[in-house]
């Protein structure tokens, strides 16, 4: 399907249709941060070859009376990813298939070709993390390259390069909310997480994280005071907190969720956050990540566990919903309210202010205005 709709989450009216022009459907929507566009890419051909992707990338601006700027990034194999920063200025395209070494930044006002970024990444580039300010880029190579690469997307030239130290490449990079560090985590086995300076390029901290099968994954602070990390899928229930100054252990979790933590979201101050298991686990978990004491639990009662775990902006209000059950629960007092929907929900969104939620099912979309008091 090659329509975007765009909807008005406080009424339910549709604002606008796009019809995109990409010839096999919409692969991906990003939104820019103040909402003026968004940029669309297509998705492969299914009947033919599965290196043949879309290399056109068009840039939106909604309920406009101009509103498309269509340009061909100039990936061979397609475009693979699209990273806006929080500005809005520009837009980074990487290829498709890990067979792409180039970067490409693009104007977001006007579809020019800003700068390429030859990485060098010998198999492609396999990940791009964006400074909270805009001001650089880090991008990592396919599995099995230990390297970071640190840019000016501005100028179009690196600024440094390390090697992560990860025996097996770097699967994952997790960027402090401003800017100040950057964490690396590597491929299956691998229990250490380093923290970097991306200014200068050198190692602040070498964390090893005693996950006996490896970092599964990591979740950064909002105020990027800590980082929590967790086992692989269904092989460690244990979240462990870390200071991200110190490199030093905060605090231990036992979630008790059977098999492993599946996620793990953290409040808007850093004060708690809450932990979900694997399918058919239904409780929500809430730890407080100075003392690693549980505060309380939610469990919403369905048996295919929990879809998703939303947060307010002021974090007073918790959302965990399954496949029909939506739960409301009021942080400081442990207050609960329940919604059934009537359709399976699929997908989910807490848009602020409001809060509101939005609510994908197979009986259509809703949006429901959440009041704490």
């Amino acid at each position: 399907d090659p329509v975007v709709r765009v909807w008005d989450p406080g009424t339910g009216g549709q604002l606008d249709e796009l019809d995109t022009g990409h010839p096999h459907g919409v692969d991906s929507v990003r939104i820019s941060p103040d909402g003026a566009w968004l940029v669309t890419t297509g998705t492969t051909d299914p009947g033919g070859d599965r290196h043949a992707r879309d290399p056109v990338i068009r840039i939106w601006a909604p309920v406009a009376a101009d509103r498309s700027d269509r340009f061909d990034a100039g990936h061979p194999h397609g475009v693979g990813t699209v990273h806006v920063p929080p500005d809005g200025a520009w837009v980074a395209t990487t290829g498709h298939l890990g067979r792409d070494p180039a970067v490409r930044v693009w104007d977001a006002v006007t579809g020019a070709q800003r700068c390429r970024l030859e990485t060098s990444h010998r198999h492609g580039v396999g990940g791009v993390r964006v400074s909270p300010d805009g001001g650089w880029l880090a991008t990592v190579g396919a599995p099995g390259d230990p390297v970071v690469r640190i840019w000016d997307p501005a100028a179009g030239t690196q600024r440094h390069r390390f090697d992560a130290g990860h025996p097996h490449g770097v699967r994952e990079v997790y960027v402090s909310p401003d800017g100040d560090w950057l964490a690396t985590a590597g491929f299956p086995d691998d229990p250490v997480v380093r923290i970097w300076d991306p200014v200068v390029g050198r190692q602040r901290h070498r964390i090893d994280t005693g996950h006996a099968a490896g970092v599964g994954g990591a979740y950064v602070s909002p105020d990027g005071a800590w980082l929590a990390t967790t086992g692989p899928p269904g092989r460690d229930p244990v979240v462990r907190v870390w200071d991200a100054a110190t490199g030093g252990k905060r605090c231990e979790l036992d979630t008790g969720h059977a098999g492993r933590t599946r996620g793990v979201f953290p409040s808007p101050d850093g004060a708690w956050l809450a932990t979900t298991g694997l399918d058919g686990d239904s409780v929500v978990r809430i730890w407080d990540t100075t003392t690693g004491r549980q505060l309380y639990q939610l469990d919403i009662g369905q048996p295919g566990g929990v879809r998703r775990v939303h947060i307010s902006r002021d974090g007073r209000v918790l959302v965990a919903h399954g496949s029909a059950l939506v739960v409301f629960g009021l942080v400081d007092s442990g207050r609960l309210a329940v919604i059934r929907s009537d359709g399976d929900i699929r997908s989910s969104a807490l848009m602020e202010p409001g809060p509101v939620l939005v609510l994908g099912t197979s009986r259509g979309l809703y949006a429901l205005r959440l009041i704490a008091d």
